[in-house]
């Protein structure tokens, strides 16, 4: 699980939830605090009896060895019509001078999507949040001449707005084979980048809070799965699933090292 949330994170561009800086509460710590929603399928039934995930996003609950991939802080169950309700007392959502933490709460069931995740600042005693609904995008990629092109439907329907921007990510094994930060449907790029190892490939829809009263939105789509998805005549990535030894470090196998997800600033 935690190998893919890090992308839920990944899409929230406030730096600052992690900080003691959090916008003033309307509560105290020994006051009830209750958070609701709805989650909503694609298909606009009730998400029901599905988990979902809730994080207090904060320096203490995030450890050093931990920080990239955090599972939830808790977990909770929707009910048969889609709802969830989570109670805490409030010190669970305070720092020690009164501001309000952030929280992210997404759909957990099934990480290769669709996820819908909701981040805000637990500014009041009550809040409802509005539904949730999961994004079906039908994503699609066809490669001609070496070029690759990807389509998926647009998320305005289920956002109810057009989206701040799309962002494209593709994986081997992780999440991290090759990205773009900023996307829209229909675009293109070389087939080669993805060393003919594409094993999948999603579009995240997201949408930032106007103000720290506001909800951050993250829309992951349903995620495209299978055996070399953009195929290149290119070399292929032989390194893939062999052996790798690092000097000094005896018979251990490093095998992130030929996977395609190692990165120049982690330590052996």
């Amino acid at each position: 699980m935690k190998k893919s949330l890090i992308v839920l994170f990944a899409a929230f561009s406030s730096l600052s939830i992690f900080t003691s800086c959090g916008p003033p509460s309307n509560y105290g710590p020994n006051d009830i605090v209750t958070i609701s929603g709805k989650f909503i399928d694609p298909d606009g039934n009730p998400y029901a009896d599905k988990q979902v995930g809730v994080w207090v996003l904060d320096i203490q609950g995030i450890s050093y060895n931990n920080y990239w991939y955090p599972d939830p802080d808790d977990y909770e169950l929707t009910e048969s019509d889609g709802t969830f309700k989570i109670r805490q007392k409030g010190d669970r959502y305070l720092w020690p001078n009164g501001t309000a933490k952030y929280v992210l709460i997404a759909n957990i069931d099934s990480l290769a999507g669709p996820v819908t995740a909701m981040g805000f600042f637990v500014i009041n005693q009550e809040t409802t949040l509005p539904d949730a609904k999961l994004w079906l995008a039908n994503v699609n990629s066809t490669v001609t001449n070496d070029t690759a092109a990807f389509t998926w439907d647009a998320v305005d329907a289920v956002a109810g707005q057009a989206p701040d921007k799309y962002a494209f990510s593709s994986a081997v094994v992780y999440w991290d084979l090759w990205s773009e930060d900023s996307v829209a449907s229909g675009f293109k790029m070389p087939a080669y980048p993805f060393q003919n190892s594409c094993n999948a490939w999603r579009i995240a829809a997201n949408i930032a809070r106007p103000d720290d009263n506001g909800i951050d939105w993250s829309f992951m789509s349903e995620t495209k799965a299978g055996a070399n998805l953009i195929p290149s005549s290119a070399p292929s990535l032989l390194s893939k699933g062999k052996a790798a030894y690092a000097a000094g470090h005896g018979d251990t196998n490093y095998t992130k090292l030929t996977n395609q997800v190692w990165h120049e600033w982690e330590a052996f």
